[in-house]
């Protein structure tokens, strides 16, 4: 298996088969006029093209992952005519369908359904599988079908990096001097670990137990738009910086430990790739007595170093982090990671349409669901993504950690201090700190 495989690999089995969540979802609308033949053509092209997509996962007698591509095979896609009803509201349908049920490692990670209405093929909907395919990689899919129902060319497929390619390059000596040089990083981050990241214990606890809640902002859009625009830096840089100051400004040493995901899509063929690449990297950001452009600048320093060596054998580090008997050694300096699915254009695009004049006071909050458990290691996991005109903001939290009162008070602090910043470009880290108190009382 690739590293990226075996970095999938442990989630889905510490779920023990209860891995629905990894099931990735998209739909693509089908030219008018196109006949069902030329539709299952598109599929099957698709499936063809990409090794991933006939990828199996077993366990070896030495309980050893391992990834297997079929030559040959067959790929059953379900026809769902929507009349009398309108296709779109059937392929949302299909779609949470499909998406109910964990794929078995032994099957291929792609189930397909066609909507059709009076017989014609309207909506392709592909559910795959985050073991076999990362977001990228979906991104990837999902323009490579459009342009084979099109009877387009798509540029760059035959060019992408399959997953055996990548495999095969992990066990040479390259790709072994990268994942020494990637351990020794972890080593390094790990050295420097402390509970002092952890936010303040609540009086009497809740259950342990993890909770989800949702915030969607205009105000934050427009603040991560005025930044943009005055730093000429991305969205997802910004965010990464409010979050480096959000962690800081809680700690008592005013020192930022968080994992970020990093794509490894170096090069043009693993960018053409669709595969599972994703693996995450600790990142640690010292805040003190910094204004916010020295702060950000620290921050990308950071991050470029962690995305650096965010491609390692996870064996390794979960020996470093965990321990031989998988009982976490670290863990409690590691409970924070961030996830930035977030285009650098969008929140300018949404401060069009006046996301600048957002405030505070139109702020959607929600709780969305109770969790048992969730991934190993990530105790409090955020999600940034765009929900034009606003930034959507998911928070899954271990109550034992982070109180449900104090999931409310990070997001807010998340949205006040990105105000903050907009309204005042040289503030400091230290003036930003009244933010967190006045939340947190």
């Amino acid at each position: 298996m690739t590293w990226g495989q075996q970095w999938m690999w442990r989630e889905a089995v510490w779920f023990d088969g209860h891995h629905a969540h990894l099931n990735v979802p998209f739909a693509v609308e089908v030219p008018h006029g196109t006949p069902r033949s030329t539709t299952v053509t598109a599929i099957r092209v698709l499936v063809e093209q990409h090794e991933s997509l006939r990828t199996t996962f077993v366990e070896t007698m030495d309980g050893q992952p391992r990834q297997v591509v079929a030559a040959t095979g067959s790929l059953r896609v379900s026809l769902c005519e929507a009349s009398p009803h309108p296709a779109d509201h059937w392929r949302d349908q299909v779609e949470e369908e499909l998406m109910r049920t964990a794929f078995r490692l032994d099957e291929w990670p792609i189930r397909v359904a066609i909507v059709t209405q009076d017989g014609e093929p309207r909506y392709v909907v592909v559910v795959l599988f985050h073991l076999a395919v990362d977001g990228w990689a979906v991104a990837q899919l999902r323009d490579h079908l459009v342009h084979l129902l099109r009877g387009e060319p798509s540029t760059g497929v035959q060019s992408g990096l399959q997953p055996l390619d990548q495999a095969t390059y992990e066990a040479s000596d390259r790709g072994r001097q990268v994942a020494v040089s990637s351990l020794d990083y972890w080593k390094q981050q790990v050295a420097r670990l402390c509970a002092d990241n952890l936010p303040p214990a609540s009086a009497g606890g809740e259950p342990a137990t993890y909770r989800e809640m949702y915030m969607e902002s205009r105000a934050l859009a427009g603040a991560i738009c005025g930044l943009s625009e005055l730093y000429r830096v991305g969205a997802p840089t910004l965010m990464l910086t409010i979050w480096a100051a959000l962690l800081g400004l809680r700690s008592t040493t005013e020192k930022c430990m968080s994992m970020i995901y990093c794509s490894n899509r170096v090069g043009p063929r693993r960018r053409a790739a669709a595969g599972t690449f994703v693996q995450d990297a600790p990142l640690s950001v010292d805040v003190r007595g910094l204004s916010f452009p020295e702060l950000l600048s620290a921050t990308v320093k950071s991050a470029l170093l962690a995305y650096r060596h965010g491609q390692y054998d996870p064996r390794s580090v979960a020996q470093l982090v965990y321990g031989p008997a998988g009982e976490a050694r670290h863990c409690v300096g590691l409970p924070f990671s961030i996830n930035l699915n977030l285009s650098g254009e969008v929140p300018c695009r949404a401060a069009a349409v006046g996301s600048h004049t957002g405030s505070p006071g139109d702020t959607i909050l929600r709780w969305n669901r109770d969790l048992s458990q969730d991934r190993m290691g990530r105790r409090v996991y955020l999600v940034t993504f765009a929900r034009p005109p606003a930034i959507g903001c998911l928070l899954r939290a271990d109550t034992s950690l982070l109180p449900p009162a104090e999931i409310v008070v990070l997001l807010r602090a998340l949205e006040a201090l990105a105000v903050e910043a907009a309204a005042r470009p040289r503030v400091t880290a230290k003036d930003m700190s009244h933010v967190v108190r006045d939340l947190t009382g």
